[in-house]
């Protein structure tokens, strides 16, 4: 029986291989994140029962509806189309794409607005969290983007998930890789969202977590952190800059009815938010920090 992941840090111990908390490798909103020799990076203290709200989302629409069909085409490599769910779907934009791409496609969300909203888009969304799903059906693909790093028992929610694949069937999911060997870059990411993100992995801390798991990865896919962060921090800098020429400028006479003024601005900073989100969406997935990953019931001696 596994040590539950929680109790381990409480006692300020890394739930992969037990050994007492690192060096602090960064520290935000009155937590730690420590690090362990074994690659993972966890939160110190344990966020108390209540302090993470798991409907909350920090990213933007665009974040999950820009790669959806890139992602999807990947996993078309890999797999035909047939049954997929989605832990924590959201708005249903990752599902849009799958269901485009031929698979028979529903979602499980903890936010009761997000589910109306994908309910309304035509999907099956039941309401809650994978840890607490009780259903009969088995899928051929088990998706879930970026939520690794939220469960409280991240070796639970895997085998829960790989619970509810077919014989045959495979879990994909997208994974931020920011464990402990990458903490010399915590400073130039803007933070990396303690508590709501409870462990952080590296490629070799992921490896005994699936092993853990009972799994064994089958295709992966990874992206290199450096030019997504210095490609964000240069964009920082350049809308800084803009801003600070924009306040200077002396005030010109217009023609523009100043009742328009608003709109127009409003106007300017919607086309600079999509642009933003059009360069995020090519650096995270084109030259960035992120992993994708194919994984199946381990029934060998298969290695990560």
């Amino acid at each position: 029986m596994d040590e539950s992941a929680i109790s381990a840090a409480r006692d300020g111990r890394c739930f992969l291989c037990g050994t007492p908390a690192g060096a602090v490798a960064w520290r935000e909103n009155g937590y730690d994140a420590v690090a362990c020799a074994c690659g993972l990076a966890f939160v110190q203290p344990p966020p108390p029962d209540g302090a993470v709200d798991p409907r909350y989302d920090a990213h933007s629409a665009a974040f999950y509806r820009r790669p959806a069909a890139s992602k999807v085409d990947w996993l078309l490599q890999h797999r035909p189309p047939g049954t997929l769910l989605e832990i924590g779907c959201g708005e249903g934009w990752f599902l849009e794409a799958a269901r485009r791409a031929g698979f028979d496609a529903s979602g499980i969300d903890a936010d009761a607005d997000r589910v109306t909203t994908a309910r309304r888009r035509g999907f099956e969304v039941r309401q809650g969290l994978v840890e607490d799903l009780a259903v009969d059906e088995r899928f051929d693909v088990v998706f879930h983007c970026d939520l690794l790093s939220h469960f409280p028992e991240p070796i639970a929610a895997l085998r829960r998930m790989s619970a509810l694949t077919r014989p045959g069937g495979v879990l994909f999911f997208e994974v931020g890789l920011l464990g402990a060997p990458m903490r010399a870059w915590y400073p130039h990411i803007d933070g990396i969202g303690l508590p709501q993100h409870r462990w952080l992995y590296s490629e070799r801390a992921l490896g005994t977590l699936f092993l853990r798991a009972g799994l064994r990865v089958i295709a992966h896919k990874r992206f290199g952190l450096g030019p997504s962060v210095i490609a964000a921090a240069s964009l920082r800098r350049l809308a800084r800059s803009a801003r600070s020429l924009i306040r200077g400028a002396p005030a010109q006479p217009s023609s523009v009815a100043p009742a328009t003024r608003p709109s127009l601005r409003a106007a300017w900073r919607s086309q600079l938010s999509a642009l933003g989100e059009r360069f995020d969406n090519f650096v995270r997935y084109e030259i960035a920090y992120r992993f994708l990953v194919l994984l199946r019931p381990n029934t060998g001696n298969d290695r990560f």
